[in-house]
């Protein structure tokens, strides 16, 4: 799913409704408003409130790509923990704090 899909799915004024690509652009969403006008019921949301949601799910994407998995994460604390051995804890801490500088959140 495409995510402008994603973004505008939860606005409470989202009707659905249109075919094709979804917009790149605001251009190409001001154009399939023309095309689809049933596509939001009541005031759209705007391109920058929906450029805004895709920025945040692109960030969210690329931290959940290089964060360290679950396992691994397990593993550090079973070694911090039961073996006190921490580190494994502190190495993974420094690849999560490195993933967040690299990814930092989108202001809101």
């Amino acid at each position: 799913m495409a995510h402008f899909d994603d973004v505008v799915l939860h606005h409470p004024n989202w009707n659905g409704g249109y075919t094709g690509n979804p917009p790149q652009s605001e251009d190409e969403h001001n154009a399939l408003m023309v095309k689809f006008p049933d596509m939001w019921k009541g005031e759209p949301m705007t391109w920058d409130e929906i450029q805004s949601g895709i920025d945040n799910l692109a960030y969210a994407e690329n931290r959940e790509r290089e964060y360290p998995s679950l396992n691994e994460l397990v593993v550090a604390l079973w070694e911090g923990v039961v073996e006190e051995r921490m580190a494994s804890v502190t190495a993974l801490e420094a690849l999560r704090q490195a993933v967040k500088a690299k990814y930092p959140k989108p202001e809101l």
